[in-house]
Order: C-alpha cells, then sequence, then structure tokens
C-alpha cells in the first residue's frame, strides 16, 4: 500500500521537496499501482502571472470536485485487514513544461512522475504545487471497481 503523510509533509516543506518527496513515494510503491493518467496543459506566458495562476486553480478546482469529500486532518494508515485503493493527484506549474507521455503502462506512468520531479526541482521553475488524494478517511474505502467508476479518465495498468 502507499502510504504518503501528505499533511506532514506540507507542513514541513517547500512545493519542490512536496514534489520531489510524493513522486518519490509513488515510484517507491510502483507495485501498488493499478491505474494512471498525465495531463500537460500550456495555459499563459511567463508575464503573465495571473493567468497561470487561474488556470492552475481552475484545474485544481477540477480535481478537488471529483472528490465526494475532503478533510484537513492527517491522512492516516488503513489496517491491514481493510484492502483499499488510494487515488493521488500530484498538479504542478511549471514555467518549462515538457508534454508528459500519453500513459499506457508502468513506463509512461513512471516517465512521467520523473520529468514532473525533475522538472519541479529546477530553481524558479515550479510555480505552484498540490498534492490530492482520496480516501483521507481511515474509515472510508475504495475498490477497484470504485475507482476505475469514479476516475473514468484513469487507465488501467
Amino acid at each position: 500500500m502507499c502510504w504518503i503523510d501528505v499533511f506532514f509533509l506540507k507542513k514541513k516543506m517547500n512545493e519542490q521537496n512536496l514534489v520531489q518527496e510524493t513522486t518519490l513515494a509513488l515510484l517507491r510503491s510502483e507495485e501498488d499501482w493499478v491505474a494512471g493518467r498525465s495531463e500537460t496543459f500550456q495555459k499563459g506566458m511567463l508575464g503573465k502571472s495571473n493567468d497561470v495562476e487561474s488556470a492552475f486553480n481552475q484545474a485544481l478546482l477540477k480535481e478537488r470536485a471529483k472528490f465526494e469529500e475532503e478533510n484537513t486532518g492527517r491522512l492516516k494508515r488503513v489496517g491491514a485487514n481493510k484492502p483499499s485503493y488510494m487515488i493521488v493527484t500530484v498538479m504542478v506549474a511549471l514555467r518549462d513544461a515538457p508534454n508528459l507521455p500519453t500513459i499506457r503502462g508502468l513506463d509512461e506512468m513512471r516517465s512521467a512522475l520523473a520529468m514532473t520531479s525533475a522538472r519541479a526541482s529546477i530553481e524558479e521553475n515550479l510555480l505552484a504545487a498540490e498534492v490530492l488524494w482520496t480516501p483521507e478517511d481511515p474509515e472510508d474505502s475504495l475498490t477497484r471497481e470504485e475507482v476505475f467508476l469514479k476516475f473514468p479518465e484513469l487507465i488501467d495498468l
């Protein structure tokens, strides 16, 4: 099971480290991946930060709206007797962003995570970052079927 204490990471790290540590945790748990997706948006120009910020916030709101509920507490490990799936969304706004590969399998997923981490680690390149996950509540769970019903844009790996 992939377990990321994102609440702790957000409080203790800057956005660059948040992206690096989250992508690293995901890369280290590749055996748990069941689905993935990458998407690249080109929005705004370097002098128009309001345009970029607005586009990022709109995309973030769209992703957050997919979740049935949100809480701001710490992510806790689900008990071993309650298997569950988790959706983790890593969103970044970069000055210089490569087109991420279309996810068709594990290789592209691995590449997209590595590219995101590498570009986010370049000084002055990362404009914004957010990490979202669901379910947050340790009492909630997602089955494999629910993952694909609630997030149909995901590609089965």
